[in-house]
């Protein structure tokens, strides 16, 4: 029952404490980075992973598209960023990032696809969520 309270937690309505609370959790699970140039084949191989083991494939590009979509405060400046052709700030990603792992704690791990792409992101994940375990270089 825990695990299907922690499915229907509302992103955008968690409490810092609630919010605290999801991360905590997935400094259990397996986190995988997956890094490698523009159509090396990252998605390709995160597909297959995330099928066949289980994890949750957490793709960069997807939630920023999604992101740049929604009618919130975040969405618009997402939006006004990559219609300028420029990088999202780093400080905006590791949040979104976390927030889609937060809703989908049922898998065996994590896939993260495109991130980090520097250093700095790295570094603020760990602090976030915690160290990820393995790095796949395609």
């Amino acid at each position: 029952m825990e695990v299907v309270a922690r499915r229907n937690w509302d992103r955008q309505g968690f409490s810092k404490q609630r919010k605290q609370q999801g991360r905590n959790i997935l400094k259990s699970p397996l986190i995988i980075f997956v890094m490698g140039g523009p159509g090396c084949g990252k998605g390709t191989q995160c597909k297959n992973m995330a099928t066949k083991y289980g994890f949750c494939h957490v793709w960069l590009g997807q939630l920023l598209r999604q992101e740049a979509q929604r009618s919130t405060q975040r969405g618009r400046q997402i939006c006004d960023i990559m219609l300028q052709g420029l990088l999202v700030p780093a400080g905006i990603i590791p949040d979104m990032v976390s927030d889609n792992m937060l809703s989908c704690l049922e898998s065996w791990g994590f896939l993260i696809d495109g991130f980090p792409r520097e250093l700095k992101q790295a570094m603020e994940f760990e602090c976030i969520v915690g160290r990820a375990a393995s790095v796949i270089i395609v």
